[in-house]
């Protein structure tokens, strides 16, 4: 994925989080509020209906300034955020980010979003958090009875940059 498509995604989705519009071009991470992106790289799978297919091996996690947070999964063209504003650790290895919307983004337009949606992103990783080990996030939308998980596994890098 390049430079500028990634400025795109991350502008698209931080202004759906932070309500606001956003120059793709000129974006800067204080003028979206981020504290904190990390890259994880891994095997990853999605279910949208019925049973896993998989998507591109990269996850991206945005922390912002208002304590929302944003993990945003690609298949080919087509990006999907997962967003929330809780989140509980109940021990070190176990970190739980609760999620409340989705967005999508298709061919660099907004093809759908779901707000009321329920469920959250289970981080399994090691005590220091110098290791992630998944991401699996589960979310369900009461409403239309619809499911979504979207599961990074196996992870064997990240990123981490914060502002």
């Amino acid at each position: 994925m390049s430079r500028h498509a990634l400025k795109r995604i991350l502008a698209f989705f931080s202004a759906s989080v932070i309500g606001a519009a956003v120059d793709p071009t000129a974006i800067q991470a204080k003028d979206l509020n981020i504290k904190a992106v990390t890259f994880l790289e891994g095997d990853c799978r999605l279910q949208l209906t019925k049973g896993f297919v998989p998507c591109k091996g990269s996850v991206m996690w945005t922390e912002y300034d208002n304590g929302r947070e944003m993990l945003s999964f690609f298949k080919g063209d087509t990006a999907f955020s997962l967003s929330g504003g809780g989140d509980r650790q109940p021990n070190p290895e176990n970190y739980y980010q609760s999620i409340d919307t989705i967005r999508i983004l298709e061919g660099g337009k907004r093809s759908g979003a779901g707000q009321g949606v329920e469920g959250e992103c289970h981080f399994n990783l090691n005590e220091d958090a110098t290791k992630f080990f998944s991401i699996k996030c589960d979310v369900y939308n009461r409403r239309n009875g619809s499911s979504y998980k979207f599961h990074l596994e196996n992870i064997r890098n990240f990123k981490r940059k914060t502002f």
